[in-house]
């Protein structure tokens, strides 16, 4: 049980990040408009949130380039083109926003672009703690989707791709995880995805995982191209219900 120092030590950071989610969301979805200037007593109002607290949530959009604090004229919101796309808020941002459909689809494009190749490089050069590592999580993905325990089996797909994108050890390709991270939880978190389709994505994972473990770096590149083909062609068919 914790105590009450333990509750008050904790209460201020999950009100720094619901205030930032508040406000990153507020951003993207248009509620607050490209342009709009804000003054930090507002945003201390529409939030409920102290000063210091709102500044330190300005601190880390102007971070990401979604806003830029300009003295005398208070907060300005910034377009979209000024954003780090790569930062893991603005994708979570953009994945739980009113355009999120297509920021499925810019982000597999991207997931296509490279988890095939670190696939193949994985192969290449994962040691060999590393395939026993992911051997057991391909064992753990199985079990774990099969018995429908979907929150473990999303706990192994995102141990799943960062095994292969931190496989081909090269640091631009592990920068890569909280990425597909997000997109991982994104996918599980809003669309509805049948027990068949699980039990069909682990056999793909599986064909993955022991090219990987084989060191058959041609059909690794092909399993993860072939395991991401199908969820570009799921996410398409979606955003296209969604029209």
């Amino acid at each position: 049980m914790a105590t009450d120092t333990e509750s008050a030590a904790g209460a201020p950071e999950l009100r720094h990040v619901t205030v930032l989610n508040a406000l990153g969301a507020d951003i993207v979805a248009g509620v607050l408009p490209v342009g709009t200037a804000v003054k930090l007593e507002e945003l201390q109002a529409r939030y409920g949130a102290s000063r210091g607290l709102v500044r330190e949530c300005m601190r880390i959009l102007e971070g990401v380039g979604m806003l830029r604090s300009q003295r005398g004229t208070g907060v300005t919101v910034l377009p979209e083109g000024s954003w780090n796309e790569y930062d893991p808020n603005v994708i979570r941002w953009k994945l739980e926003g009113p355009r999120r459909s297509a920021q499925l689809q810019i982000l597999t494009e991207l997931r296509l672009g490279l988890e095939p190749v670190a696939a193949r490089l994985a192969a290449l050069r994962t040691t060999q703690s590393e395939k026993d590592e992911l051997r057991d999580v391909l064992a753990l993905l199985r079990v774990n989707g099969v018995a429908g325990r979907r929150s473990r089996h999303l706990e192994c797909d995102l141990h799943f791709h960062e095994l292969i994108l931190r496989g081909a050890h090269n640091p631009m390709y592990s920068m890569m995880v909280p990425i597909v991270q997000e997109v991982l939880r994104s996918r599980r978190q809003f669309d509805s995805i049948s027990h068949n389709e699980v039990l069909a994505a682990i056999e793909r994972h599986e064909r993955v995982g022991n090219a990987v473990i084989a060191g058959d770096e041609q059909e690794a590149e092909a399993a993860m191209h072939a395991l991401l083909g199908e969820v570009r062609s799921s996410i398409s068919t979606v955003a296209k219900s969604d029209r």
